[in-house]
């Protein structure tokens, strides 16, 4: 959590400060990631905390990972073409 705190503020600031279509993209991707991992993954790893349809909730989080892992490497991606 500290990565992905510090990840969003840097990338805010710097939207803010030197505005890009480009910046925004790599924003809007990393709010993305966001939300998939807040509303998605983290009830899924709640539901195979609590013993709660384990098998569904186990199939369905190797399905929101794949999204996260094509999200977070298009971010890094982009990061290393601008930089």
């Amino acid at each position: 959590m500290p990565l992905m705190l510090a990840q969003v503020g840097l990338h805010g600031w710097g939207l803010a400060t030197a505005f890009s279509w480009f910046r925004l993209v790599i924003f809007l991707l990393i709010v993305l990631a966001w939300i998939n991992t807040f509303f998605f993954a983290v009830s899924l790893h709640n539901q195979i905390a609590a013993k709660q349809y384990v098998l569904e909730a186990a199939t369905g989080l190797v399905k929101v990972n794949w999204y996260r892992t094509v999200l977070w490497s298009l971010v890094f991606l982009l990061g290393l073409v601008k930089n």
